[in-house]
């Protein structure tokens, strides 16, 4: 079957990608794609068709607890739904107006911006055609990968710990509050979380045992999450070096082969590879189009007048500490849960390497690369999708301490949890829970009540002007008949020529770089009349106002 489905490819990439031109298509970009996505699709065809030729045993598995799994499952759900058609905030506005809205051809064979998720923007256009564009509606992929990413960590765990653990990990994750405010996020990082748990699940059972066609499964959630965003790279690129590294070992360690056997093969390597040309296939048809997008960001990057705090390491880890529901005393628990996971994770380097390497690493692997490429932007996101193997090393790290404290001589991966684990795990799961509410107060960016607000305050001939990031979401979807500004001398020629101006901004750190000349004016010569608060950092909206003319105090 796999041999056949290598023939079908490689014929249908033949000829499928001529239908996604017009005629005399004058792109020379788009045309260099399909030759590339012809080449590829008959690579993978032929890696396919070899991969095919193979047979593995496949081994027993122990039942799935599937009554308590399901409650887990259907409580993240649930929570997931609550306040889901709040209003969009701007990366999301700019998933709906710039992405969702493209017909699927153009979809398909165009890239002009790397804040396009294409897989999740695929979903979410088959959302908004089956229920109608809403914020809802396009958030709903999220919400489905969030939920699934919950189930998927359970079966990564379960191969780690036992399976009570698994749930409470499962269960951390199903109460986070980051967790909940991503799955209603109309981007693609629950996608990535969701896939390359599935991913690791995988790979840990490909180099434990000879599967049936694990490594073409691999090789397909290998292509997905690369197609849902570019930095699923760091996770793959954690397998390639753990395989690697254990292929080195295993030929001197006895011990080290008999625990993963398929380390031993090339079949890792095959499925790394196939996994590549699968990305190089869905991505071939825009890889002009990406060069091309790519440079106009780092180009864009390099000509802010000063260095962005969002290139500090230190911004992130405290961008990420700040946004913990529960201020100073929750960072402090936060600090220590990452202590005691780090010593949980040492305890799994010696028990499991594998598993060990494949959740420690990614994290500083993908920090390092972004601070040497010298990466415009190094936001707390680009981590979230790690964020489940943070919690089964909490979990683990709760297991050991309390069957210390309750003078337990079995180890924790014997299956059973001592009372005061269950007790703390239970406490942490709740106290995860009470956070949430903080998550449905407010929207990510209340633009909605700022406009409700600006409108009803505004008097006659009086405009609304909007700078730097507030001025799409405003243009392209809450309020089309206000005003953008690029700099202070714009503002200033309102001022002469109206009886009173109101400005609307958002990100004042962003503001700090982009559009320092507007926000000096701004809070020089202007009222501030309301702030509108949002769960999204920095993304409050500030109102300020000025009346009269020139002469105006």
């Amino acid at each position: 079957m796999l041999q056949v489905t290598g023939i079908l490819l490689a014929l249908a990439g033949l000829t499928l990608p001529g239908f996604l031109l017009a005629p005399g298509d004058p792109d020379p970009a788009r045309l260099q794609g399909v030759l590339l996505f012809r080449v590829v699709s008959v690579a993978t065809g032929a890696a396919l068709f070899a991969m095919g030729r193979a047979r593995f045993d496949v081994p027993e598995a122990r039942p799935v607890p599937w009554l308590p799994l399901a409650g887990v499952i259907g409580a993240a759900l649930v929570l997931r739904l609550i306040g889901l058609d709040r209003d969009l905030w701007y990366d999301e506005v700019v998933t709906l107006t710039e992405f969702v809205r493209l017909p699927t051809v153009d979809l398909l064979t165009s890239y002009t911006f790397q804040n396009n998720h294409i897989l999740f923007t695929l979903l979410a256009k088959l959302s908004v055609g089956l229920f109608g564009e809403s914020a809802a509606a396009v958030r709903l992929p999220a919400v489905l990968f969030g939920v699934g990413s919950v189930a998927a960590l359970f079966f990564f765990a379960r191969r780690i710990v036992p399976d009570r653990q698994a749930l409470f990990a499962a269960a951390l994750v199903a109460f986070s509050y980051h967790h909940v405010w991503f799955s209603q996020n109309a981007r693609g990082y629950t996608g990535l979380m969701f896939f390359g748990l599935v991913a690791s699940t995988l790979f840990l059972d490909g180099l434990r045992q000879r599967r049936s066609h694990v490594w073409l499964a691999y090789a397909a959630t290998f292509a997905a999450a690369m197609y849902v965003h570019l930095t699923a790279v760091f996770l793959f690129a954690t397998h390639g070096l753990v395989w690697l590294g254990l292929w080195l070992l295993a030929r001197r360690s006895p011990g080290l082969a008999a625990t993963y056997p398929g380390a031993r093969s090339l079949w890792p390597l095959a499925g790394l590879f196939v996994g590549g040309l699968l990305t190089l296939q869905v991505y071939a048809l825009i890889v002009p189009h990406m060069f091309a997008a790519f440079t106009v960001t780092v180009t864009h990057a390099g000509a802010l007048p000063t260095v962005s705090p969002w290139q500090s390491p230190l911004w992130t880890l405290l961008e990420m500490l700040r946004r913990i529901p529960g201020g100073l005393p929750a960072a402090a628990v936060a600090t220590l849960g990452a202590a005691v996971a780090f010593h949980a994770w040492w305890r799994l380097l010696r028990r499991d390497p594998a598993a060990a390497w494949v959740i420690g690493l990614p994290i500083p692997l993908t920090l390092a690369t972004l601070i040497l490429a010298g990466y415009p932007h190094v936001w707390p996101r680009y981590f979230f999708q790690y964020q489940g193997f943070a919690a089964l090393l909490l979990v683990e790290a709760v297991a050991y301490w309390g069957a210390r404290l309750a003078g337990t001589s079995s180890p924790p991966e014997a299956g059973a949890l001592s009372r005061p684990s269950l007790a703390i795990l239970s406490f942490l799961v709740v106290g995860s829970l009470a956070t949430l509410p903080a998550n449905y107060r407010l929207p990510k960016q209340a633009y909605r009540d700022t406009r409700d607000f600006v409108e009803a305050q505004r008097g006659p001939g009086e405009p609304v002007v909007t700078v730097g990031l507030t001025s799409l979401p405003y243009e392209r979807l809450y309020a089309p008949d206000w005003t953008s500004v690029a700099d202070a001398d714009e503002l200033e020629r309102l001022e002469r020529q109206s009886p009173g101006v109101w400005v609307v901004y958002s990100f004042p750190t962003y503001m700090q770089i982009a559009h320092a000349d507007v926000l000096e004016a701004t809070q020089s010569r202007y009222q501030q009349r309301r702030v509108f608060p949002g769960t999204l950092g920095d993304g409050a909206l500030y109102v300020f106002h000025r009346r009269g003319g020139a002469t105006a105090p």
